[in-house]
Parts: structure tokens; sequence; C-alpha cells
């Protein structure tokens, strides 16, 4: 479920180790429990590096953490602080508007 392959090549030299570590593969067996019970999963599994994958290491200047994960159909798709169009914007995101 959580593949490394699923990385970009210059994340995969740096976050590579982190997959080999138990803590991951026991998220995977568990994401996969969950979504055999007919769990909906956010964001959706070829979505859980798309910050990664849409930015390169290099150009990374600083991470933002904190953001409850949007938890609706057509929210979350691994970016933080955004949705997909089209959808009710999220109160903790239309909060970061207003301000």
């Amino acid at each position: 479920m959580v593949q490394l392959d699923a990385l970009g090549r210059e994340w995969r030299g740096l976050l590579g180790d982190e997959f080999l570590q138990p803590y991951l593969s026991e998220l995977s067996v568990f994401l996969r429990a969950e979504r055999a019970a007919g769990k909906e999963i956010f964001p959706a599994e070829g979505e859980y590096f798309a910050a990664l994958n849409a930015t390169p290491p290099s150009a990374v200047r600083a991470v933002v953490l904190g953001q409850d994960p949007y938890h609706g159909p057509g929210q979350a798709h691994g970016l933080s602080f955004s949705i997909k169009g089209g959808g009710r914007t999220p109160p903790s995101l239309r909060n970061i508007f207003q301000r």
C-alpha cells in the first residue's frame, strides 16, 4: 500500500530507508485492512506522496506541519491546505483564506 516506487527518484534517495522501518509496514498493513473492511481512505492511494512528487527536495524551503487532514470525498488529494476544485471548501481552509 505505502510503496517506495510511488516517490520520485530524488525523494527515494532521501527517504528510502524509512520504507524499511517497521512503523511504515505496520501503517501499510493497517491501511490495507481498513480498505478491505470497506472504509474509504483519504487521500487516494495514488496521491499519498502528491506533495513530495510535486516539489523536488532542492526546491523545499520550509515545511509546514499540523493541518488536520480533509476527510470528505473530493477534498484530500495529498496536498496540505488544498482541495480539488469544484467541492465545498472545508471550514479550516476557509479560515486560512480569511487571515
